[in-house]
C-alpha cells in the first residue's frame, strides 16, 4: 500500500491517499483501479473518525483506490466552500490519473450525514458555477443517511454551518437542485434516524425519480444515525446494517 497526503483548496484540507502497489513486475495485475472518495460525517462541525479510515479500508480490501477527504468545517467554511474542495479533489485524482494507477472513469464518492450532503452537493452542482475550473464530474454518488434538505426534516445544524460559505438555505437544500444531469446514486439510511430523518433520503429519491435519474436505496429499520460500518470496530454493530457494503459493491460493479 502507498500512503500520502496532499491538499486542496485554500484552507489547504488535507486529502489522504490509499493507493495499490503496482504488482506488474511480479505478476498479472491491473492497470488502473476504481476510486473511492470517503468524505466522513459531523454537522460541517467536525469530522467522524469512524466515518474515514474504516469505511476507506472496506473499499480498498475490495480493489479501490481509496482518498479521504478531510474538507472544512466550521468558521473555515467561510474561506472555502468544501463543495469546491470536494470538486478539486476529483479534478487532481484525474490529473494524476497514470501515475496514480486509478481509472479516471470510474470515480465515486461516498458521504455520511453532512458528508452525505456534501457528495449530494457534487452530485447535484458539479457543471454549475461553485465548481467552476474543474473536471469533477464523476461516475457515482453513495449517500450515507445524508443530510438533504434545509425544509422541515432539515438537520439545522449542518445546514446552518454550510451556509457560512455564502449561500443560501434554499441553495442547499438539494432535494431542489436535481436536474437531468444530476450523477447516479446509491443511497440509504435508517428508519428510525432521530438526528436526520428519513425523509430527507425520501425527498433526494422523489426529486431523482421525477428527473429521470438511475438511483438504489435501502431503508433499513433500525440503526439510528452515524453506524458507519456497523460493525463492532466502529462501536456500532448492527449486523444487518453491515450489508450495505456488500450492497453498494453490487451496484457499482453493475454500473460499469
Amino acid at each position: 500500500m502507498k500512503v500520502f497526503d496532499f491538499t486542496v483548496g485554500r484552507n489547504k484540507r488535507v486529502v489522504k491517499a490509499y493507493l495499490h502497489e503496482d504488482l506488474s513486475s511480479v505478476c498479472d495485475s491491473v492497470e488502473s483501479h476504481p476510486v473511492m472518495i470517503v468524505c466522513p460525517g459531523g454537522a460541517y462541525m467536525h469530522l467522524s473518525p469512524r466515518e474515514a479510515e474504516p469505511v476507506g479500508f472496506k473499499f480498498f480490501a475490495r480493489g479501490y483506490n481509496v482518498f479521504i477527504l478531510y474538507y472544512s468545517i466550521g468558521e473555515s467554511i467561510k474561506t472555502e466552500s468544501p463543495v469546491r474542495e470536494l470538486a478539486e479533489c476529483v479534478d487532481i485524482i484525474k490529473q494524476n490519473s497514470k501515475e496514480w494507477m486509478v481509472d479516471r472513469d470510474n470515480i465515486s464518492v461516498v458521504g455520511f450525514s453532512a458528508g452525505g450532503h456534501l457528495v449530494a452537493s457534487l452530485a447535484t452542482l458539479w457543471n454549475k458555477e461553485i465548481c467552476d475550473g474543474f473536471d469533477c464530474k464523476v461516475k457515482n454518488v453513495v449517500l450515507a443517511y445524508p443530510v438533504i434538505t434545509a425544509g422541515e426534516y432539515a438537520h439545522r445544524e449542518s445546514i446552518k454551518n454550510i451556509c457560512q460559505d455564502g449561500h443560501d438555505e434554499e441553495y442547499y437544500s438539494l432535494e431542489k437542485r436535481v436536474d437531468k444531469d444530476t450523477i447516479p446514486c446509491f443511497i440509504f439510511h435508517s428508519a428510525n434516524d432521530p438526528a436526520v430523518p428519513v425523509e430527507n433520503s425520501l425527498l433526494y429519491m422523489m426529486a431523482l425519480k421525477r428527473n429521470g435519474i438511475d438511483f438504489e436505496a435501502h431503508i433499513f429499520p433500525y440503526g439510528g444515525h452515524g453506524w458507519s460500518t456497523a460493525t463492532r470496530e466502529v462501536g456500532t454493530e448492527f449486523i444487518e446494517n453491515q450489508s450495505w457494503i456488500d450492497m453498494v459493491l453490487r451496484y457499482l460493479g453493475y454500473r460499469e
